[in-house]
């Protein structure tokens, strides 16, 4: 009996510690204080967790509990929770734009020109933000995008001894920064200021009377037409534009008569290179006449790269160039092929088609052409002469390249026609554009260096212009033009043209 009394006197312990510990956590006072707010109330939990928990009170990932989780009921009876948030805050804020001057002895000493105006940026700076109760603790910036480039503000300074030459003859218009400029005897000033001309088309008149361009018209992410035509009257001061009714014209031309011009067309598309040549040949009168010469056609390979063309002198007929023949096509609606050769293979998103030239007497084309039976931009290519009447070909240069933009000079000087052309540094890495450029006889003799000035010296030729009395040649480089003059062989910097595409001399 003394071994049972024992045990039932454990059993009566046992039970009276476990009533005061029951007691003890059975009903603590506690107050919860939390997101501004504080809750009293008595709680049975035995840890802060379970407290919580009877609360109803739910933790966010990242919030503080005071004291922790796993603690006793604290004994001032008080448990406090941090909030604590972190989320993603965007701001935009302007990008400053800054300031080129470049030097130019178009502008006498000291006199400066705004070339183009500058224009603030804007970029998304993307912080992470760490809020505790509301009240921001940390930012930490995670991400920059750039949603619109600055546009640097371009100024040109005058050189000693510069200034537009009072003899300067004819009409000098040049494409530079998206703006057309005239450059005159003793003048030079913008013809437009919207900075929008996308260079596809940029051609004077004949007579020099009218300039031809293009303006861009296609915003990001929308396929609206590549571009519209435009006409400006260039002898009058402030004349408004004419725009023409074609649109997504990827090249054009003038007639002889300066009353029309022949173009080619595209359409937009979302896929490089952004357009599909519909290689079609429309005839466009000032008066917005408009007359389908040739109908949309996809003949050769590589058609959706587009087409060159060029009026031949008798006004009735139109030599067009595509990435594998030379075509005539007459106003009538007549057309024949009078040369063919292998589409050049292109490693990128773009074909070859020759630029080309034809003789003042329409009787003669001059054009590059590759060497190879199955062509690359590595060939090599040699400038031709066809004879459009014995269909004959004559090697005119070996290796002058593939972008050698053949151009016949507009009036025979010293009884002598000459052609200009530019020659790449080297023969089979043409397409990189670096050369010089020659002037020479229209049968290829009298071949002569003309720029740079000093022999074998290669640099970035963007276009060449002859003058209207064929004395003298335009040539933009490298953000310069320049004025070649070819009985003297003198070269001199007639003004500065940043980021210039196209140089065009007309009367």
């Amino acid at each position: 009996m003394g071994r049972a009394r024992f045990w039932v006197f454990l059993a009566l312990i046992w039970l009276a510690l476990l009533g005061g510990c029951w007691r003890a956590y059975s009903a603590a006072d506690v107050c919860i204080q939390v997101d501004g707010t504080s809750h009293c109330s008595a709680f049975s939990g035995r840890t802060v967790a379970e407290i919580l928990e009877q609360a109803g009170i739910a933790l966010g990932a990242e919030d503080r509990v005071d004291p922790p989780l796993w603690s006793p009921p604290p004994l001032d009876g008080t448990i406090r929770i941090v909030r604590v948030v972190r989320k993603q805050l965007r701001e935009e804020v302007p990008v400053p734009f800054e300031r080129q001057l470049v030097k130019s002895k178009g502008l006498p000493e000291g006199q400066t020109r705004l070339l183009q105006a500058g224009q603030a940026g804007l970029e998304e700076l993307t912080y992470e933000v760490v809020l505790e109760d509301g009240e921001e603790k940390s930012r930490r910036l995670v991400a920059r995008t750039i949603k619109r480039a600055p546009v640097a503000e371009i100024v040109a300074v005058g050189l000693p001894g510069g200034g537009v030459p009072a003899d300067l003859s004819g009409k000098l218009v040049y494409l530079t920064l998206g703006n057309a400029w005239l450059i005159r005897p003793g003048l030079e000033r913008p013809l437009t200021g919207e900075g929008d001309l996308d260079g596809r088309v940029f051609e004077i008149s004949p007579d020099g009377r009218w300039l031809l361009y293009t303006r861009a018209t296609a915003r990001e992410g929308e396929l609206e037409p590549l571009n519209t035509l435009w006409a400006l009257e260039l002898d009058i001061v402030d004349a408004k534009p004419i725009k023409l009714p074609v649109e997504g014209v990827l090249a054009a031309a003038w007639s002889p008569d300066s009353d029309a011009v022949a173009c080619s067309r595209a359409e937009p598309t979302a896929g490089a290179p952004g357009w599909r040549a519909l290689n079609d040949v429309v005839l466009v009168r000032l008066d917005g006449e408009i007359t389908v010469l040739r109908a949309p056609s996809c003949m050769a390979p590589y058609c959706w790269w587009g087409l060159q063309l060029a009026w031949l002198p008798d006004g009735q007929t139109i030599a067009i160039a595509d990435t594998q023949a030379l075509r005539l096509v007459r106003l009538d609606g007549a057309e024949e092929v009078v040369l063919q050769w292998g589409a050049v293979r292109t490693a990128g998103d773009w074909a070859w088609v020759p630029r080309f030239a034809v003789h003042p007497a329409g009787t003669v084309v001059v054009l590059p052409l590759p060497n190879d039976e199955l062509p690359s931009e590595g060939s090599q290519f040699d400038l031709v002469a066809l004879d459009l009447v014995g269909r004959k070909k004559s090697l005119l240069h070996e290796g002058a390249g593939m972008f050698s933009q053949p151009r016949y000079a507009p009036a025979v000087l010293n009884a002598r026609l000459q052609i200009a052309f530019l020659r790449a540094a080297d023969p089979h890495r043409s397409a990189e554009g670096v050369g010089q450029l020659w002037v020479m006889d229209a049968d290829g003799s009298g071949l002569t260096q003309l720029f740079p000035q000093a022999a074998g010296q290669a640099v970035p030729i963007q276009d060449f212009a002859w003058s209207p009395d064929g004395e003298q040649v335009a040539v933009l480089s490298s953000g310069q033009l320049y004025i070649c003059d070819l009985s003297t062989r003198h070269v001199r910097e007639l003004t500065a043209a940043p980021n210039a595409l196209y140089v065009r001399w007309a009367p």
